[in-house]
Formats: structure tokens, C-alpha cells, sequence
């Protein structure tokens, strides 16, 4: 056994190892699953009638009931967090103190718009998705109604042929023509020159893609159980980033936290460079485990 942080070399005693880890995790799993099954028992699909085909975590505070939408990835950090046991305040009814479960996470059912009479039966429940907004854009303009008439019209002087010929001769009335096309521009009828060419729109920047270690997300790497206190010391995690990592639920060598949407990320209040140095030492655990750092 090696404690001194070195990779095990022996291959006798690292397939040992691998067996006995292995044989851990499968126990994990086992008692993770089983919490997994009862949150679905308890959470079942269609247990709200406002919101069709979804699991629902109802909780009411000051007297007015508040709704979160139960994903498999929100059912699956309630699950490890019992299996864990670092909130002992965790239960099948109250879930863990996580970013899944903010009060900016809550859902609201959409306002019901009904034809019927009020003595008719109620409308049924939409779905919980927002409704969506229609823009209205402003009617356009048409174009300039400026009638085009004859060279000779637009001026009072007589054209050079005409000096000789004798008085002219009134002018007839010209009804409007129709407006001209293209609408009027100036140099010629060139379009202006922003109106060739697309916005310039930067493009967002692409988030850092972090390497995995296991391809199956969920799983703690090796089934180690290391707690978030220990993990922050080795790799010198400051505070604010220790407690960014507890409101998410993080247990190190959970994957979960590679699939954080960038809204889930700003709820945290960390700044895109502590994110990447988060999941930097992350990947930096999966690979120390992997090698034998962190067996006892």
C-alpha cells in the first residue's frame, strides 16, 4: 500500500485495488439507486395538475406555494447528497440546499385564457413552458410619392431649340406618377453602403472543454469518498469557491458538474476564470485518483 501520494506501479497490487474500489462503488450505486427509486415514487410524472407531464416539488412559503421542475439531473444530486449524508437536514421531502433548488429556479403555471362563459367548466392546464411574446414591429414607410416629370418641365428656361420656335406653350397638368423604385437615394440610386452588408455580431466565446475521465456522467471517480473540506486543502481551493461548490452539491469526483448550463454557473456568483480553475482541479482529482493519489 502506498500513502507517499506515488502512482502504484505493481501490477498485482494496483488490480487489487482496482477490485476492491470497484466493489465500492457498486455498493454506493446500489444505495444511491435505491434513494434514486424512492424520489420517483414520491415525485411521480402528472403529481401537479398545472403542470402536465412533469415531477413536481411543491413547497409553500409565507403562505404561497412555490413549484421546481424535477429533471433527472435535480433527482439524481437529491439521491447522492442522501447517499452522502453531508446535509443531515436532507430528506425525501426536503431537498438539499443547491443551486437546482434557488428561489430563481421556481416554475409558474401560465395564465389560463378561456372562451368559455363562467358558468362553463374551467379551460385546461397549459403546459410550463412561458408563453411567448410576439413582436410587434412598427408599419414601414412607404416610399417618396415625388412625381418625376420631363426635363423640359422641371426648369422655366426654354431648351436650346426652342429659343427660335416661338413662345411655349402653357403647361399641362401632369397627374402623380408613381412613386419611383428603387426609392429615392442620392449619387445615382445607390443603396447606402451599411445596407450591403450584415451587422457585425461577435460571436460568444466558446466555454473551455474539459477532458473527462469516465464516460458515463454520475459516477465519483473510483468510487473514493472524499469530502468537499479535504478535496478544497489538496488543491488549495480558496473559500469562495469552497462554498460556490457546496450550494451546487458538488461531491468530489461528481460528474454532473461538467454539464453545468452557463445561467446554473452565474448563479453562483464565480467569474468565468474560477470556473475554469473549478473544473481544472476537478479533472486534476479524476486523474490523481486514477493513478493512486489518493489511496489510503
Amino acid at each position: 500500500m502506498i500513502s507517499d501520494g506515488q502512482p502504484i506501479t505493481n501490477p498485482r497490487v494496483k488490480n487489487h485495488l482496482i477490485i476492491m474500489v470497484e466493489m465500492r462503488q457498486a455498493a454506493i450505486q446500489k444505495k444511491s439507486g435505491a434513494y434514486m427509486q424512492q424520489l420517483l415514487e414520491m415525485y411521480p410524472r402528472d403529481n401537479s395538475p398545472l403542470f402536465p407531464n412533469a415531477r413536481i416539488y411543491t413547497k409553500n412559503v409565507a403562505g404561497s406555494d412555490l413549484y421546481w421542475n424535477l429533471s433527472d439531473l435535480c433527482l439524481q444530486v437529491w439521491a447522492n447528497t442522501l447517499e452522502i449524508g453531508s446535509d443531515p437536514g436532507v430528506t425525501l421531502t426536503q431537498p438539499p440546499n443547491s443551486v437546482f433548488f434557488a428561489a430563481d429556479k421556481c416554475i409558474k403555471p401560465r395564465k389560463q385564457t378561456s372562451l368559455t362563459t363562467p358558468g362553463s367548466a374551467a379551460a385546461t392546464p397549459t403546459a410550463l413552458t412561458p408563453a411567448e411574446t410576439q413582436v410587434q414591429l412598427p408599419p414601414s414607410l412607404p416610399p417618396p410619392t415625388m412625381p418625376m416629370l420631363p426635363p423640359s418641365q422641371m426648369y422655366s428656361y426654354p431648351l436650346p431649340w426652342q429659343y427660335h420656335s416661338g413662345p411655349m406653350p402653357p403647361v399641362p397638368p401632369m397627374p402623380l406618377m408613381p412613386p419611383f423604385y428603387p426609392p429615392f437615394n442620392p449619387y445615382g440610386y445607390q443603396p447606402e453602403l451599411h445596407s450591403s452588408f450584415p451587422p457585425n455580431v461577435l460571436a460568444p466565446i466558446p466555454m473551455k472543454q474539459h477532458r473527462s475521465m469516465d464516460s458515463s456522467p454520475g459516477k465519483k471517480a473510483l468510487g473514493l469518498k472524499i469530502s468537499l473540506d479535504d478535496f478544497c486543502a489538496r488543491y488549495d481551493i480558496p473559500d469562495t469557491q469552497k462554498h460556490a461548490l457546496a450550494s451546487l452539491g458538488y461531491v468530489p469526483g461528481l460528474r454532473h458538474i461538467e454539464q453545468l448550463s452557463p445561467t446554473e454557473w452565474q448563479s453562483t456568483g464565480l467569474g468565468i476564470l474560477q470556473q475554469h480553475l473549478i473544473l481544472d482541479h476537478h479533472t486534476q482529482f479524476l486523474e490523481d485518483a486514477m493513478n493512486g493519489k489518493w489511496a489510503k
